[in-house]
């Protein structure tokens, strides 16, 4: 009998459940238990959903101490190092979050892929949408749908997509921005997040 193969990252159960925006679900089967602990393949996930609860401090510590470990992957940097530059330019941080997408950057030199692309592409697209510099932010979130569609990773195709709806409307082009939000609806009903 051949032992079990791990799931690899973004294709755990717990990745699928954070993909749902079941985000209490996350926490409450990783770092929330009993355990209070996660796999290695699951810990960005567990960065993120802290961060969509606002509890940034921890999901800090979690990568923090993921990037001290050996099994230390380039993915994890790269979707660790979006969410929290995402929380932090969300708060109005823009230099750490400015500080932290670089780091994830140079972290994942010569590992990105083009699943870890999207992501440092939409956290570039995030951080230029929350200072107003929306042609930038555009295509950032261009590029990041770029990387997701060549990685086959619906979850960035949503938020890209979503991205760049947002970026229309602040431009005044409401057709366009309306289209585009149908679009992130549709991938969003495909991840299982509940959009009505």
């Amino acid at each position: 009998m051949q032992p079990a193969v791990a799931a690899a990252i973004g294709d755990t159960e717990l990745a699928q459940r954070f993909y749902a925006g079941r985000y209490a679900d996350v926490l409450a089967g990783s770092i929330d238990s009993l355990v209070a602990g996660c796999e290695a393949n699951d810990v960005a996930f567990v960065v993120g959903a802290l961060c969509f609860v606002t509890r940034v401090e921890e999901a800090e510590l979690l990568l923090e101490s993921h990037r001290r470990s050996r099994a230390s992957s380039g993915r994890t940097l790269a979707a660790g190092g979006f969410f929290l530059t995402v929380a932090y330019a969300r708060s109005g941080d823009f230099s750490r979050a400015e500080r932290t997408l670089a780091r994830a950057y140079r972290e994942t030199a010569r590992r990105r892929d083009a699943w870890s692309r999207c992501f440092l592409f939409q956290a570039v697209a995030c951080c230029h949408y929350f200072q107003a510099r929306y042609g930038r932010a555009a295509q950032a979130a261009l590029n990041a749908q770029g990387s997701a569609i060549q990685a086959r990773f619906a979850y960035v195709q949503m938020l890209a997509t979503d991205m760049r709806a947002h970026v229309f409307t602040q431009r005044g082009e409401l057709d366009g921005g309306l289209r585009l939000l149908e679009q992130a609806r549709n991938h969003a009903r495909h991840l299982g997040f509940d959009v009505d």
